[in-house]
């Protein structure tokens, strides 16, 4: 429970930095606890799949935190005012390793054919592409593609995640933040 309130915190914080203080708080906490619900779902992928991370990854990244301080006294005091110990941190990193390496597979399961590339080009070379010759835009194209394919890839695999997931021994102020359908129309939710 600590690390979801902790998760909930940081994700709270950020969300108003980025949309500002109006808001709602309420919405903040079901948008950041079913971020946490995502984060442990894609970990659990990540466990299944055999995901590892080696020490000197986190040491790695661990470094560079530690390098953009003065010196010790700093580092130590930014991780207290972030909720952080050493350990915590770590752990964090070595999670974020998992999430990045997970992301890195589905999206490396993504084929794009030739004619997936072609169709795209003929829809949008006099719009997004102005005109510019196919072989100018391919590898931009491919890109898009890849990027849009993992986005299902990765939206169908949770979709599924979710649906298999159980919430156990689930503190009652939680209860409150899960996503719940709110109205069904014309056959969607």
């Amino acid at each position: 429970m600590v690390e979801a309130h902790r998760s909930m915190a940081i994700m709270s914080e950020n969300y108003k930095r980025y949309l500002g203080p109006t808001i709602d708080p309420e919405t903040m906490n079901v948008i950041s606890f079913n971020e946490v619900i995502n984060r442990n779902l894609l970990l659990g992928m990540g466990d299944k799949v055999k995901v590892k991370v080696s020490g000197s990854e986190v040491d790695e990244q661990m470094n560079g935190i530690k390098a953009a301080f003065p010196d010790k006294d700093q580092f130590k005091n930014a991780l207290l005012s972030q909720g952080y110990t050493t350990k915590t941190l770590e752990k964090e990193i070595r999670e974020n390793l998992i999430l990045q390496k997970v992301s890195d597979m589905i999206g490396a399961e993504v084929k794009i054919t030739p004619d997936e590339i072609a169709d795209y080009y003929a829809d949008y070379k006099y719009t997004m592409f102005q005109g510019q010759p196919l072989e100018n835009v391919q590898a931009q194209i491919e890109q898009g593609l890849k990027a849009q394919k993992g986005s299902e890839i990765y939206a169908k695999e949770m979709s599924k995640a979710r649906s298999e997931m159980k919430l156990e021994d689930l503190d009652k102020t939680f209860d409150n933040y899960i996503e719940k359908e709110e109205f069904e129309f014309d056959g969607i939710k």
